[in-house]
């Protein structure tokens, strides 16, 4: 019998038993311990943590066979119990070829942390796919951004039938990808629609009057799909928030970056040493690795980055 240890984020450590046979999630929930944790079955990396040697480890994947210990990216009060809840179209609208905007009012009200995420399933069906809120948590609407995708459960749902007042449901919250409560300068880093949790993110800080810089490398494959313009204008009035944008295709007229999110974040001029700035990346894992790849060879601690990858859905 294995003896996990887990290290949360604020430096909390727990120990518990893991049978040869069970994996290290299964062992937590027996102890008591929950654990993050979303699709049990290696896919949406919610449970990953780290071992002593930096590698990755899919807590629900993973049996012990001799002792080992654990770093998780986030504090074990911060674990949500998922719950499910029904919820109403309020607004619906395809923001370009490439981006749906959807609003919905809950049932009853879901308490989630700004950068998780729920399991959509249109009417009718049981089939869910994972969207982050973009809204604050505080915020009576909940919003969501869509990829608009050829095909898919929920995008053919919107692109067919989907009209305000329909009654959809919902499951979370779910995710590790979470705003910290540190006073730290801010750097976030989105591609594409990955830009939905980190708009609700810079919403939390709007709303606690954040006083400590806040950069944003924002990246997207044709400009046209950029989205969240009148947002972070609004946002920026009242917080040091400096934004950049970029595209790899574009018209005329085109007043940001040319090319991918590292030459976004090629075009910030930073105040603060690399080393003091807590960052959040959101986005395809090809732009994440090479975000992190950017981040790693300008000083910035690997500690203070969190990421969440996504996949098409």
């Amino acid at each position: 019998m294995a003896q996990v240890t887990i290290s949360f984020a604020n430096q909390e450590h727990v120990t518990f038993e893991a049978d040869a046979n069970m994996t290290i999630l299964e062992a937590s929930e027996r102890a008591g311990i929950p654990l993050a944790h979303d699709c049990r079955s290696g896919i949406c990396r919610t449970c990953a943590g780290r071992s002593a040697s930096d590698e990755e480890l899919l807590l629900c994947s993973i049996r012990p066979q001799e002792d080992i210990a654990v770093r998780v990216p986030y504090d074990r009060a911060q674990v949500l119990r998922p719950v499910f809840r029904r919820a109403k179209i309020t607004a619906l609208s395809l923001l370009s070829p490439g981006v749906w905007h959807l609003s919905c009012r809950l049932q009853f009200p879901l308490t989630f942390l700004p950068g998780q995420y729920v399991r959509l399933s249109p009417p009718g069906s049981v089939e869910q796919r994972c969207f982050s809120m973009a809204n604050a948590p505080r915020s009576g609407i909940y919003e969501f951004y869509i990829r608009a995708l050829p095909s898919g459960i929920i995008s053919d749902y919107l692109r067919s039938s989907a009209k305000v007042g329909d009654i959809i449901s919902l499951r979370g919250p779910s995710g590790a990808f979470y705003l910290h409560e540190r006073a730290a300068p801010k750097l976030f880093i989105a591609g594409g629609t990955g830009l939905a949790p980190i708009l609700s993110m810079l919403s939390v800080l709007h709303e606690q009057r954040f006083d400590r810089s806040v950069y944003l490398a924002y990246g997207v494959t044709h400009a046209r799909d950029a989205f969240g313009e009148e947002s972070l204008r609004d946002l920026s009035q009242d917080m040091s928030l400096i934004a950049k944008v970029a595209a790899v295709y574009h018209g005329e007229g085109w007043d940001g970056t040319t090319g991918t999110v590292v030459d976004a974040l090629s075009a910030i001029t930073f105040a603060e040493p690399a080393e003091c700035l807590d960052v959040y990346i959101c986005g395809p894992m090809p732009m994440v690795n090479a975000a992190k790849s950017w981040l790693a060879g300008r000083g910035f601690s690997l500690d203070r980055i969190y990421n969440e990858t996504f996949l098409p859905s």
